[in-house]
């Protein structure tokens, strides 16, 4: 969720031993925030289901990938597609039964499939050599082998890009500004834990290039992520 009325949460991520707990830890006593190690939670979920002698076994995957392209000097159209077969996918499910007010979830394991694509095109008009539309649509589907949902699988986005290039005297070479309208589309295939996310649109906007002052070459970007300040909700978010 995206409000200027909400929580702020910061999340550093990096490789293992990198120190990103430790550094998280300074800037959460520094700020006065909530520390969350995320890493601990997924250990001590391991933990737990070694304790209950959870029988689980590896997942294993099968990948197929397609990609098709078609690209002259002033147009390309793309489709990029996927098909991940997932045997003994580990997951989540209620019990049915409640503990301390809180109902009470198990791992189980089921084979399951992943699905979609990526889809769009790019548009470069001859001899408006300065102007770029970009489109791209893009899909994922998750299910498993009993027919029902995988969770945690994103909604459908279409995001839709203008794009312009331009360079001002000696100063600034390479310039550039965009603005974007990003629509994610209701997520109803949801599993048995998860509740519906609605729809939203988000316009963003950006510019910047190559800036020459001098002897001193440097190069700029900005960006505006929603740029309107709408409020929102991503069907990943931990917030929801």
């Amino acid at each position: 969720m995206m409000a200027s009325d909400t929580t702020p949460v910061i999340t550093i991520d990096g490789p293992s031993a990198s120190g990103k707990g430790t550094v998280a830890q300074l800037v959460a006593n520094e700020l006065g925030f909530h520390y969350l190690d995320s890493g601990a939670l997924y250990r001590l979920v391991a933990l737990k289901a070694m304790q209950t002698a959870v029988d689980l076994t590896n997942e294993k995957k099968t990948q197929i990938d397609i990609s098709l392209e078609y690209k002259t000097d002033h147009f390309e159209l793309f489709a990029n597609g996927f098909y991940n077969r997932l045997n003994d996918y580990i997951y989540l499910t209620p019990t049915g039964e409640i503990e301390d007010g809180s109902p009470v979830y198990t791992y189980i394991q089921e084979n399951a499939k992943l699905y979609g694509g990526e889809f769009g095109f790019h548009l470069h008009p001859h001899p408006l050599d300065w102007l770029h539309l970009e489109s791209t649509f893009e899909t994922v589907i998750g299910k498993q082998n009993n027919g029902n949902y995988l969770p945690l699988i994103p909604a459908n986005t279409w995001k839709n890009t203008f794009r312009t290039e331009f360079k001002i005297n000696y100063w600034l070479q390479q310039g550039y500004t965009s603005i974007s309208l990003q629509s994610t589309f209701s997520q109803k295939n949801i599993s048995q834990f998860e509740t519906e996310s609605p729809s939203y649109n988000l316009l963003n906007l950006g510019f910047g290039g190559d800036i020459k002052l001098g002897t001193t070459e440097f190069s700029t970007s900005v960006s505006v992520n929603n740029l309107l300040n709408k409020k929102y909700i991503n069907h990943l978010s931990r917030l929801k």
